[in-house]
């Protein structure tokens, strides 16, 4: 292995030697900057990689190459810059393109080699790389994307681009964001050309007949002049459009609205092309919500007009698009300037969307807002939950209308809580947002109106939710005895009484032992054996909770530090090994 870290640590050699002949660094800092690396390259070359490795050894060169030109700038040394960063830079691209073909799979390695060549004008590279990746990745949309803009960023190469965007159109023709950033490359390249045409006609009329510009620009205005016309008279966009618009049949309207859009935003130069499409819209086979959609961008400085535009669009298509579309604007109308009508507005359209069964949670959460009459926020509530007696969140707004009407009530939020826990934990998801939210709304209640409540409540949050939820509801719980109880043997009592209960979370480890090391005097016994819990439960999962471990037992029980590190190496995941030695010769390191 030495072997092979010499002859990569070679090519090095010119930086270090130049580094050092021109006093950039000194000594010293060259001798740690060739240690660093020859720890790096062993760490590549070991037989079994992983993409930290390189990623790792990549990060340290760019902060080395950050902290030279640092270093040029305030010794205003400009000097072999071709043997220093050139070097450097090089060695960067091929340490990422060397962990993207290993790992080809893992997007983020390719999408950290683009963005670097980039960032340092290797424009080359960069080509090069988004070929490469799109062979490996050709479904993704997005780097397609990239790829076209970035290749007609580079000299207007439009060929390249358009070849990019049709391979993609062929492997996935229903794909309409492929066809929108078609149209607006070409509408680009046309605004390009008339740039460049008004600039080169300025020049021949201000020139001499003779002038050697005047006859280039005269040849390059001939040359290939029936393609020009088709591109400039938009013949081509036109082209693309009516394919589009056939491939994409169930998204045709949809997608005529996104060119109409696009068209839109380069005003007089696409006046034409906008007006046809304006009118395809309003056509008997695209007539549809976008029709309105479009109609109402057009008035939008018009508040009043809008209004009434939206009355007549939600009374001819009474549909949720429809509905929404119109509820956005009147919500940002009411949100920026307090419009009382289009407060009512919001009030009608999100009202209509909850009877129709299309409201969201956070439809729910608007119409809270804007409705101040209590009695028909539970009404509507209720209503919601004969369709959705499972939503979490609809009952957790339920029992904040409770609150918020009565908190003297206690009997009603009781009742409403009961039932809540009750059709809702067995079949509520791990991550169900609502069902926290709902814990927690009948916990801050109880806590402040009814103590005797509060151990009730704790109990079904940290017993009988969900596992995922439990373990976030018992971390609460610690937080909550940590606060209130002088004694610590109660929360000591509860805490071991739940690690009898898998699964926890390991924050809930982390929180017991971070409130045992607090107490005074310290109880390492007590600590030892809450670390040996949270070792049960995630030692073989993750490599942290072993470096957690590490750190408590350097300040308290520095002996025992071998034998957890002999214990983790052997129980953290393979794919870990490397991060667990990194992370603990560090904390030996820095101790």
């Amino acid at each position: 292995m030495s072997e092979f870290v010499e002859e990569y640590i070679e090519g090095l050699l010119p930086v270090f030697e130049t580094l050092k002949g021109i006093q950039l660094l000194s000594g010293s800092e060259v001798d740690a900057f060739i240690k660093r690396c020859q720890f790096f390259e062993y760490r590549i070359q070991k037989s079994q990689k992983i993409s930290s490795s390189f990623t790792i050894y990549t990060s340290y060169l760019k902060s080395a190459l950050e902290f030279i030109r640092i270093r040029r700038k305030r010794l205003n040394n400009h000097s072999e810059k071709d043997r220093i960063e050139d070097i450097i830079k090089a060695k960067i691209v091929s340490l990422l393109r060397g962990c993207c073909e290993k790992f080809k799979l893992e997007e983020s390695n390719w999408l950290q080699l683009i963005a670097f060549t980039k960032e340092e004008k290797m424009y080359v590279e960069c080509s090069n790389t988004y070929s490469r990746m799109l062979q490996i990745f050709p479904r993704n949309v997005t780097i397609r994307i990239q790829a076209a803009r970035f290749e007609y960023s580079v000299d207007h190469r439009i060929e390249c681009s358009r070849c990019i965007l049709q391979e993609g159109i062929r492997i996935c023709p229903l794909e309409t964001k492929l066809w929108a950033s078609f149209v607006k490359l070409e509408l680009d390249y046309v605004k390009w050309l008339i740039t460049r045409k008004s600039i080169l006609v300025g020049e021949e009329y201000h020139s001499s007949v003779t002038d050697n510009k005047s006859k280039a620009a005269k040849e390059e205005k001939l040359k290939d002049k029936n393609v020009q016309d088709a591109i400039l008279n938009f013949q081509v966009i036109e082209t693309i459009i009516q394919q589009a618009l056939t491939c994409c049949e169930k998204e045709k309207k949809p997608l005529l609205l996104i060119f109409w859009r696009i068209s839109k935003k380069y005003g007089s130069l696409t006046s034409c092309l906008t007006k046809k499409l304006y009118e395809m819209l309003w056509s008997p086979n695209f007539m549809s919500e976008e029709s309105w959609i479009a109609k109402s961008q057009m008035i939008s400085n018009d508040r009043k007009a809008l209004y009434k535009l939206f009355d007549k669009a939600c009374a001819n298509i009474p549909t949720e698009k429809m509905y929404r579309h119109c509820l956005s604007h009147s919500m940002r109308y009411y949100i920026r300037d307090r419009d009382p009508e289009a407060k009512k507005r919001c009030h009608k359209h999100l009202f209509w969307l909850i009877i129709e069964g299309h409201a969201t949670e956070s439809d729910v959460v608007k119409f809270n807002q804007i409705t101040d009459d209590i009695v028909e926020k539970e009404n509507i509530l209720n209503k919601l939950l004969k369709n959705n007696p499972k939503n979490a969140f609809f009952w957790m707004m339920l029992l904040h209308c409770k609150i918020e009407s009565g908190s003297s009530n206690a009997q009603a939020i009781r009742e409403v809580f009961n039932e809540a826990t009750k059709k809702v934990h067995i079949q509520a998801s791990d991550d169900d947002y609502g069902l926290i939210q709902l814990y927690r709304e009948a916990l801050n209640w109880a806590y402040r109106y009814s103590p005797k409540d509060l151990d009730e409540f704790y109990e079904k949050a940290c017993f009988r939710a969900p596992p995922k939820i439990a373990s976030i509801m018992r971390c609460f719980r610690l937080n909550y005895l940590a606060d209130q109880e002088e004694r610590p043997d109660k929360r000591r009592k509860e805490y071991f009484n739940f690690t009898k209960h898998p699964p926890n979370c390991l924050k809930f480890h982390r929180i017991f032992i971070q409130q045992e090391l607090q107490n005074v005097p310290v109880s390492i016994e007590t600590i030892v054996q809450a670390l040996e819990l949270m070792i049960a439960e995630f030692g073989s999962k993750t490599y942290e909770c072993w470096i957690d471990y590490c750190e408590v037992m350097l300040k308290y029980q520095p002996t025992a530090l071998p034998t957890i590190h002999r214990r983790a190496v052997v129980s953290v995941p393979p794919d870990e090994v490397e991060l667990f030695l990194t992370t603990y010769g560090d904390l030996l390191h820095n101790s």
